[in-house]
This record gives structure tokens, C-alpha cells and sequence, in this order.
């Protein structure tokens, strides 16, 4: 029997775990989040930081200028107190109240009052035991972009006393609880100032191929060797909630592109934008729709047929996919 005195953050992430200390999750739930701490942004911002190899707190990246678009909202971050932006910050968990309101394309008409935007999400899952460990690391009970008091702890005693049934909370919420357990869903593990990645980088996961085709052709040569392989689709959506709008596939010839989508059913119409950087005929050819309705599947000719070029794909000005097309060249072969 381990005493009060004697736990490890490894031990009691292991009774998380098995369902020894109670969660409100499924087994399935529980057994796919509870190892892992949580950061999720832009695949702009992510390709960033992969590229780096650091992810940087907010003031630090706003010095550096290394955010390329920022999917929090105005108003919360606005209240936020100035010294929690010079943490970097981890979730327990996924599906957040912040993610549901900012997870995907939203057009005009379905943006939530927040006007917060994550178009492509990118979740980083790290190594929960591992971040905790840290000697600089701390974590909370609740929201630090609440505009109270917090109280930052950093030991497995205080680990133990988290409100774990509250932080993992997955089921509709009543009016009475619903403030307690929106701040507890989103508690945060905080690293001052910068975190390099590398030994606690576990898993990248994206919503579908066209994602993270997306994401790879954002990373460098070196970035792209050390973490192509954590790279998995969330096809169980474990971590999404894949309410909104984005690219399932999209398919490159020499003739078209075709763009399938993963159908909402509501039809949004954004300004649709493709630019194709020709490397064939030395010319850029462009697209632009103003009133694209995405509903499923939509093939675009290419106006002069090519076997070598860059793509870029916008959605209301936001990137939605990036990819290459070079045609495979017939050799000669002996046999």
C-alpha cells in the first residue's frame, strides 16, 4: 500500500488509468486521454513549432513573431492575466469548451459569439508524466483565463486532490454546475516561458489526409524526418469533434483537383480561392469562387494542364490545404 507521502505522478496517472481513481470517462475515453497533456492550435502554429522543435508562450511568440494565427478569442484572452501569457499551457484533456467553439470553418453566418477560429486544429498529445515532472512545471484546478485568484501546484499530493470527475467531465451539463465544470474542463498544465518538444512529443493528430498532407508539405526537410511518423488521422474522431467544415481528401492530376469535404450538411459558402504555382509553364494559375458551397464534392479543371506544381487552397483567407503534384516520369527499364 503506497502512503499519502510516497505517491509519484507516474503512480497516479497509472490509477487514472485503470479506473482506480474515477474519471467520468468511458474506457474508451479514459484509456485514450489520460496519459497525455494536450496542445492544440493553427497547423500554421504547429508547423511552426515543430519546426523549432520549442513551443514558446504567448508573449514570447508574439515577441518572436512566430504565431500565424491566433485562434483564441479576443475577448478571453483580453481578460486573461498578463502573467499566464508567459506560460506555455497544456490541457488535461481534449474536446474543451474553447475547442467546441473553435474547432473548424465557420462562415459568416455560423461563427460563434467568441469570433474565435481554429480552421485547421492540430493536436500535440505529450507525455503527461513526463511534463510533470519537469522541474519548472506547475498545473492548476481549473481555467487560468478565469479572471480570479490562482494557486499554481506542483506536487503529486496535490496531483491526487485534482477534481478528476470534474476536469473529465464529458456529459451534458445542468445550469447549477455548469460554470464549475466548464472551468474545471479546461485545468492546465504550465511550463514558464518555452518547452522543447523533443522526449515528450508522443503524437500529432489531424482530422483527415487532406490535413496532414497539409501539414507536412509545412515542415521543414529536418522537421519532417524526426516527426512525420507521430503523425496519425483521428478517424474515431478521439480528440475532434469535427462539427464544422474542412477538407476529408483532396486529389491532384495534371487535369483537376478534387476537393471532398466532410459534409456537414449545412451548405456554408465561403470565398473559395485556389492559387496553383505552375512549375511547367512557368505561370501562376488561380481560381476564385466567392460564393463556394461546401457540400461534399467539387472537382476544379485546371485551365492549362500541368504535371509539376504547388498548390495552395483558402477558405475565407484561411489556408485549408497545401500540397504538391509532380507526375510520375516514365523510365526505360531492362525487364
Amino acid at each position: 500500500m503506497i502512503g499519502y507521502n510516497d505517491v509519484s505522478f507516474e503512480w497516479l496517472i497509472e490509477q487514472l488509468y485503470n479506473g482506480s481513481i474515477h474519471t467520468n470517462l468511458s474506457d474508451y475515453q479514459r484509456k485514450s486521454w489520460v496519459k497525455y497533456c494536450y496542445h492544440f492550435s493553427n497547423v500554421q502554429n504547429i508547423a511552426s513549432i515543430l519546426n523549432r522543435g520549442i513551443i514558446y508562450s504567448r508573449n514570447k511568440s508574439n515577441q518572436l513573431a512566430v504565431m500565424g494565427n491566433d485562434n483564441a478569442s479576443s475577448e478571453v484572452i483580453g481578460q486573461t492575466d498578463s502573467r499566464v501569457k508567459d506560460y506555455v499551457r497544456f490541457y488535461f484533456r481534449p474536446k474543451t469548451p474553447t475547442q467546441f467553439n473553435n474547432e473548424g470553418f465557420r462562415s459568416s453566418y455560423t461563427m460563434s459569439s467568441y469570433c474565435a477560429h481554429c480552421p485547421v486544429p492540430i493536436f500535440l498529445l505529450f507525455d503527461l508524466n513526463g511534463v510533470l515532472n519537469l522541474k519548472n512545471s506547475s498545473f492548476t484546478n481549473s481555467s487560468l483565463a478565469n479572471n480570479i485568484e490562482h494557486y499554481l501546484m506542483n506536487t503529486p499530493q496535490e496531483f491526487q486532490e485534482l477534481p478528476f470527475s470534474k476536469i473529465y467531465h464529458s456529459s451534458p451539463l445542468t445550469p447549477d454546475i455548469r460554470d464549475e465544470i466548464v472551468a474545471c474542463r479546461h485545468a492546465e498544465i504550465v511550463v514558464p516561458h518555452e518547452l522543447e518538444i523533443d522526449g515528450l512529443l508522443q503524437k500529432i493528430l489531424v482530422r483527415s489526409m487532406a490535413e496532414k498532407r497539409t501539414l507536412l508539405s509545412l515542415l521543414s526537410d529536418e522537421a519532417r524526418y524526426k516527426y512525420s511518423h507521430l503523425i496519425q488521422i483521428d478517424s474515431k474522431k478521439t480528440v475532434f469533434f469535427a462539427r464544422w467544415d474542412y477538407f476529408e481528401n483532396v486529389t491532384l492530376t495534371e487535369n483537376r483537383i478534387r476537393i471532398i469535404d466532410n459534409n456537414t450538411g449545412l451548405n456554408s459558402q465561403y470565398n473559395l480561392y485556389v492559387v496553383l504555382n505552375d512549375k511547367q509553364n512557368r505561370i501562376e494559375q488561380t481560381y476564385n469562387n466567392k460564393s463556394w458551397s461546401a457540400s461534399g464534392d467539387f472537382i476544379l479543371d485546371i485551365g492549362t494542364p500541368t504535371n509539376n506544381y504547388d498548390i495552395e487552397i483558402y477558405l475565407d483567407g484561411n489556408l485549408a490545404y497545401k500540397d504538391k503534384f509532380e507526375a510520375m516520369r516514365e523510365f526505360n527499364q531492362p525487364f
